[in-house]
């Protein structure tokens, strides 16, 4: 609806109006008829793709609006310390993917073998190593259930052997074959091999870690044993690493 355009338009229909009185004969009755469909054609469509432009506008108004809001660390901190504080976590092995253990920001991820989001969520991880590899100590842990599928289990014991081993390398070229490559079960063991040690004690004391603290969901993010607030992603972190730091040097 705006000023100049109405205006415009309607500057065009009156000048067709007068020349067709004007000089019949040089604008024919068709003519006429033919730009007349034409702008109530223009017309028509704006009316219908109006609404839409201005709701793609207020969309982008309210998503930098959000993301203003939710980059905020006091609002961030406000979630995050009410939310669930994660028992037991220090008393289970953890699949370590550096060596980043005097880091102030432990971030572990529990991930299951077969969850599609959990694959994105491991690229954001490698993505977030690339920068905050000093920062923050990342590690993982599968959520394996008792009765999971045999060749499963044995890519999950070899994957913690690797980093019982403290063999990095390896281990996140299996996890990138794992979550990123789309390796199945025997291509992956047949690579990597099958562990030569039995860790089916671990995954009962999984079990137990996953009820106790009703942890069913994958991926799910702890952030120093607290479980990271599901509206922010794993990327947005980046913004508190240092509140987050400072925070846990006051503690200290």
């Amino acid at each position: 609806w705006c000023v100049i355009c109405l205006g415009v338009a309607l500057s065009a229909i009156l000048q067709i109006i007068i020349l067709s009185f004007a000089s019949y004969s040089s604008v024919k009755c068709t003519t006429f008829l033919l730009l007349i469909s034409l702008l109530s054609g223009i017309a028509t469509i704006w009316l219908f793709l109006k609404p839409s432009f201005d709701q793609l506008g207020t969309l982008g108004f309210l998503e930098v609006d959000y993301s203003t809001i939710t980059r905020r660390y006091d609002i961030f901190n406000s979630i995050f310390s009410n939310s669930q504080n994660v028992q037991g976590l220090n008393e289970i092995d953890r699949i370590k993917l550096d060596h980043n253990l005097e880091a102030e920001i432990n971030v572990t991820v529990i991930l299951s073998p077969s969850c599609g989001a959990c694959e994105r969520t491991y690229r954001e991880i490698k993505k977030m190593q690339t920068y905050y590899s000093e920062e923050i100590h990342f590690s993982l842990v599968f959520n394996i259930k008792t009765n999971i599928d045999d060749k499963i289990r044995a890519v999950f014991m070899r994957l913690l052997e690797m980093t019982m081993k403290e063999e990095t390398e390896k281990l996140i070229q299996g996890l990138d074959d794992w979550f990123i490559n789309k390796f199945s079960e025997s291509k992956w063991l047949k690579k990597w091999k099958r562990s030569q040690l039995d860790y089916s004690d671990l995954i009962e004391r999984y079990n137990i870690f996953f009820g106790d603290n009703e942890l069913y969901n994958t991926p799910t993010i702890l952030i120093n044993n607290i479980v990271y607030p599901m509206p922010y992603k794993l990327s947005e972190l980046k913004y508190f690493i240092k509140e987050m730091e400072s925070q846990c040097n006051e503690s200290l």
